[in-house]
């Protein structure tokens, strides 16, 4: 996918640009007093919260997004870089499904900054040690909690996309004086497109076909049912691997609901297609929606998992039906 993506940039510089409506600050980076530095960062860490609920606002974001803030204290001028926030924004686009954790490190990042900025702009009225503990205090709010930041893979994945981008920037920036060579260029990038498409195409089924060959017994209990993931995911949280222990979790619920009637469990199914086969009414929708979400935060979003994040899948998976019997005092003996 991520060379489909990068084929496609091609296309990217053909095709007219559009203002984003929503944009309501121009981009001009005019010089900002105190006051109305501080107020541009209330503004940001507002508009980061909303991309929990709304992460596809990054790009818009992004865009609006200047080189640096430029403000002018007491006759001292400063530029405040953003290119941070630009990596990050960068990572949400590529890593949506963790929005609200990259939204929580941007107000993280911009508290810390208004606090700092505030210490400098008071510096008779407040200390820089006490600047430091009010910033703790905002930090210690229960909304901060959980703040993770992006790793180093993903930092450098949105440095190299960068690079990419404004190389291609500079590729086709000129190609409006040369009609025939941009031409002659977006034809052999759609015929690069094309083969490129083509042999995905055809790894993909080969893959396919190669798992299909390959018959990975160990991969659940043999007969599935919930009990038996159950007791798997027990066996796994004994040795003090929970992070196992809430994938096998997780399957115990799937099973346990095909056992309900809620469906025949299949593989292929994504975790939220199982959540939008049951009504929002049904009384083991939101246990099972729990359950996803730590999964899906453990397994693939790479938050470490602890005895206490396994304790509170089990809790919902006995909302669900599926009593096992789960002792957190006896869990790391």
């Amino acid at each position: 996918m991520k060379h489909c993506l990068i084929a496609i940039i091609f296309f990217l510089p053909l095709c007219p640009a559009k203002g984003n409506p929503e944009q309501t600050n121009s981009p001009a980076n005019a010089p900002l007093s105190l006051q109305n530095y501080l107020a541009e960062l209330d503004r940001w860490s507002a508009a980061a919260g909303d991309l929990k609920e709304h992460p596809e606002h990054a790009e818009a974001l992004r865009k609006s997004l200047p080189d640096a803030w430029q403000v002018d204290v007491r006759g001292q001028h400063f530029a405040v870089p953003t290119a941070w926030l630009r990596m990050t924004l960068d990572s949400l686009k590529a890593n949506h499904w963790l929005a609200g954790d990259y939204s929580l490190e941007i107000q993280k990042h911009l508290a810390m900054m208004r606090a700092e900025a505030e210490a400098f702009g008071q510096p008779a009225a407040i200390s820089p040690g006490s600047a430091r503990a009010r910033l703790d205090d905002i930090l210690r709010q229960r909304e901060f909690a959980t703040v993770q930041g992006p790793t180093w893979f993903e930092q450098l994945q949105a440095r190299v996309q960068n690079w990419i981008l404004d190389f291609l920037k500079k590729i086709f920036g000129g190609l409006g004086r040369h009609p025939m060579a941009g031409n002659i260029l977006l034809w052999l990038a759609v015929g690069a497109a094309v083969v490129l498409s083509v042999l995905l195409l055809v790894r993909f089924l080969v893959s396919t076909r190669e798992r299909e060959s390959l018959k990975l017994e160990a991969v659940g209990p043999a007969s599935p049912t919930w009990k038996e993931w159950g007791r798997d995911a027990l066996a796994a949280a004994g040795r003090g691997d929970y992070r196992e222990a809430i994938r096998l979790a997780y399957w115990a619920g799937i099973f346990r609901m095909e056992e309900l009637g809620a469906w025949q469990a299949d593989r292929a199914r994504t975790h939220r297609e199982y959540l939008r086969l049951l009504a929002a009414d049904d009384a083991h929708r939101a246990p099972l929606a729990r359950v996803t979400s730590q999964f899906e935060l453990t397994w693939y979003g790479g938050n470490p998992a602890s005895a206490q994040d396994f304790e509170s899948v089990i809790e919902q998976l006995e909302a669900l039906g599926c009593n096992l019997g789960w002792r957190p005092a006896t869990a790391n003996s």
